[in-house]
């Protein structure tokens, strides 16, 4: 089953009086790619690590935030910094009230005195647990996505085979016409042809328009691309690769035959398959 790279979650936690929230969203990427708002950048390492683990691809914003609960220490704050935070945002604006400048300067930095940072320091394995657990909330997230990915790409896809048959069901009909068109047209100039030479062009114009090996290649990639999408969950990359050798053998179908039923199916295969493309970047 495939999973997308996008998720979320939001998540909190109360340890010691503090209320530590994280908030993770995932987003595709062709890379890894971790961005980290962290309360501490002792914890950066240790959760991008633990992310590259759990995520394995995409872009990923980590934001961490903490809140002093009511039954959190006072004797932990240093009041003379957070009394000169109040008087600070007084002059920028009057209209807080006093509990609204409390709040705000309880979430400026340098407040804690170190015996908080100690109590941090302390929990740091209860808090890393906290952001693993979020993290494989958000990949539960992710493969619900692909799960609806998966019959998305499997509708289009559906589609497209449906108009492969119907290129092999015209392909019966479109070889013999041209003989027949060709040699007619012949005769109208009422010369004296070679049958032996006739035939060797003509095997070699009708090896020309042949579109048999095309379709055989097709209906691997088809199949291959369902197999995938079944049994890996990490697929993404070769999706990606399979939707381009796809467009390939289509174009060459395409500019082999002039003929209108065929030149249809072409639009309409290749407009499924740029639907699949847009949708197999967000893939794992």
């Amino acid at each position: 089953m495939i999973i997308s790279m996008t998720g979320y979650n939001f998540s909190t936690k109360i340890i010691d009086g503090i209320e530590y929230s994280v908030q993770i969203k995932t987003l595709n990427s062709k890379t890894f790619d971790c961005n980290i708002k962290s309360l501490n950048d002792q914890f950066d390492s240790q959760i991008r690590l633990l992310a590259k683990k759990i995520f394995k691809r995409g872009k990923i914003d980590f934001s961490f935030k903490s809140t002093l609960t009511n039954s959190f220490s006072r004797e932990l704050l240093d009041l003379n910094k957070i009394s000169l935070y109040i008087k600070q945002f007084k002059k920028l604006s009057s209209s807080l009230s006093e509990k609204e400048l409390l709040q705000l300067a309880l979430t400026m930095p340098g407040i804690h005195l170190k015996e908080s940072k100690k109590l941090i320091k302390k929990n740091e394995k209860k808090l890393i647990e906290f952001f693993k657990k979020a993290m494989i909330l958000t990949s539960e997230y992710r493969k619900k996505e692909g799960g609806k990915l998966e019959k998305e790409l499997i509708k289009y896809l559906k589609k497209i085979q449906s108009q492969i048959n119907l290129i092999k069901k015209n392909e019966k009909n479109r070889i013999k016409p041209k003989r027949d068109k060709i040699e007619k047209k012949l005769k109208t100039f009422n010369l004296k042809i070679d049958k032996s030479r006739l035939e060797q062009e003509m095997i070699f114009f009708l090896e020309k328009i042949d579109i048999t090996e095309e379709l055989v290649r097709l209906d691997f990639h088809c199949s291959f691309f369902l197999e995938l999408i079944k049994k890996e969950d990490q697929a993404g990359r070769k999706l990606n690769f399979l939707c381009q050798e796809i467009l390939r053998e289509v174009n060459t179908i395409g500019s082999k035959s002039s003929d209108f039923k065929l030149q249809k199916s072409v639009i309409l295969i290749k407009e499924e398959l740029e639907k699949i493309k847009e949708q197999v970047q967000n893939v794992l």
